[in-house]
């Protein structure tokens, strides 16, 4: 396999690490991340606590977008 064919991914670790950083020390803790690779493609990696914490993101991303629309449009 030649070196361009290999993708790009995140290493782990760093993922990891990024999901610490959010929420408190035991609780909250949360994250969505979305990036194009090197195709233009997206990668989204998540990462919960708990299903509140989830839907409150998706919640908080759908909203984000919909006023990003909204914004456009005018």
């Amino acid at each position: 396999m030649k070196e361009e064919d290999i993708e790009f991914s995140i290493p782990e670790n760093f993922l990891k690490q990024i999901y610490e950083f959010s929420g408190g020390a035991e609780n909250y803790k949360g994250m969505i991340l979305i990036m194009c690779n090197e195709k233009g493609e997206p990668n989204i990696y998540t990462q919960y606590d708990s299903s509140v914490v989830e839907l409150g993101l998706k919640s908080a991303l759908r909203n984000f977008l919909l006023n990003k629309v909204e914004l456009q449009e005018k």
